[in-house]
């Protein structure tokens, strides 16, 4: 009964929401809404420093997903997909909740507030901000169309309802218009036996340079290399693998600073080249292609979680066959 109270106490909600019409309709001239430091309370949903930023947007570990159309009435779909996941924090049993949210069709319009409904414990509010930036102290709203993948957490600021990120509760994400079904997704309890990767992976350096590959996935592979230039840590990989039937480069690079665990890394193809005398550098064409979170549970593994910008994503586990690099002892 409490449930089926709760779940007609969103409905009203939703109802009472398009009689008075989306509180976003035509703000796209106001990408960002920003609440002052002093307004932000703290709270159970943001774990300070659990993340890196700019907040990673390949998904990983349990996965809760909803797709919704933004667009209004008498307009082609602009359906956005919302991907819930949760990143392990160092204190055992916490996790920091995020939301990934990408293009289906069209130039989905996002935004919180009025447009989400959060319940849990028979709690309810859609005083739910979208956080670009959990860490600054300042509620940084994403509410702007949608062109990339942008990662959010849910920064809830009611004073009447206490959020938990770590527990069970529902998402409600209104549509466009009152002839697209709005949705509504269930976000698991966090598990911290569900994530493969340890709470505390090695800090990236040069000795975890060389060639990770997965003997299952034999004839596939990445190179990495951990480095520095002048002052600059820069880690680059490249990924062999394949596409239609051929060879396949992926590669990439990004500078990191000491300390760091992870890193997201931006991967680019290349197209156009020749063979041998026939190279003419002017001919390549570089693709941006998608992004990889790269991080080492030990000195001969390799957590490879990859996003493609066409939509696909996985999560492999590499391994390296030597040990060691030479004269470079590991850990």
């Amino acid at each position: 009964m409490a449930i089926q109270k709760t779940i007609a106490s969103v409905l009203l909600v939703i109802a009472q929401f398009f009689v008075a019409g989306p509180a976003v309709a035509g703000a796209a001239s106001q990408p960002w809404v920003a609440k002052s430091p002093s307004s932000a309370p703290v709270l159970k949903e943001i774990t300070p420093s659990c993340v890196s930023m700019p907040l990673p947007v390949t998904p990983a570990g349990p996965r809760w997903q909803f797709e919704v159309n933004t667009a209004g009435s008498n307009a082609s779909p602009a359906i956005v997909r919302g991907t819930f996941w949760r990143q392990p924090c160092a204190t055992p049993g916490d996790a920091q909740l995020l939301l990934t949210l990408s293009v289906v069709s069209g130039v989905p319009f996002v935004c919180g507030g009025l447009r989400v409904v959060l319940v849990q414990d028979q709690q309810q509010t859609n005083e739910v901000y979208l956080d670009t930036d959990p860490g600054n102290g300042i509620v940084d709203s994403f509410c702007s169309s949608l062109f990339v993948p942008v990662t959010v957490v849910l920064n809830e600021t009611s004073s009447a309802f206490d959020f938990d990120d770590d527990a069970a509760f529902t998402f409600v994400y209104l549509a466009g218009t009152s002839a697209s079904p709005n949705a509504v997704v269930t976000v698991g309890t966090y598990d911290p036996a569900a994530y493969a990767e340890p709470v505390s992976p090695l800090p990236i350096s040069g000795k975890l340079s060389g060639s990770y590959y997965d003997p299952a996935r034999n004839g596939e592979g990445v190179l990495v290399e951990v480095g520095q230039l002048a002052m600059r840590r820069v880690l680059f990989l490249t990924w062999y693998t394949y596409a239609d039937g051929v060879q396949r480069w992926i590669a990439g690079n990004i500078d990191f600073d000491a300390g760091d665990t992870h890193v997201d890394v931006p991967l680019i193809t290349t197209t156009g080249g020749q063979f041998g005398s026939a190279f003419d550098p002017s001919q390549v064409v570089w693709s941006a292609w998608g992004t990889a979170r790269i991080s080492f549970p030990t000195c001969t593994t390799m957590r490879f979680e990859w996003s493609e910008n066409g939509g696909q994503s996985g999560v492999y586990g590499y391994r390296r066959p030597l040990e060691s690099l030479e004269g470079i002892p590991c850990p």
